[in-house]
């Protein structure tokens, strides 16, 4: 899965992972961006 976004301070992301749930891994980057992002 690679997903992109930006981090603190505008800085942008890409986030390659690889993972058994991909629904899981995608909320959790979503949350994680949304908090520190």
């Amino acid at each position: 899965m690679l997903y992109e976004g930006y981090g603190p301070g505008g800085s942008a992301l890409v986030i390659k992972t690889l993972t058994e749930n991909i629904n899981r891994t995608a909320a959790n980057i979503k949350t994680t961006l949304g908090k520190h992002g």
